[in-house]
């Protein structure tokens, strides 16, 4: 039982390593820079985010 348990483990950290791939991440970025958007959806966020900054 305790090696079906750790196997189980051990198998989440590797899905959870692939599938989270951080390497572009920003923290400053209003939106995921990973997904790519289209232009529309991106220039929207854009002019949220200068709003939030201009107050």
């Amino acid at each position: 039982m305790k090696l079906k348990e750790s196997l189980k483990k051990i198998l989440v950290k590797i899905n959870k390593l692939a599938s989270e791939d951080m390497s572009q991440f920003d923290p400053n970025a209003d939106y995921d820079t990973r997904v790519k958007l289209p232009e529309w959806q991106l220039k929207k966020l854009k002019r949220r985010k200068q709003a939030r900054t201009d107050l």
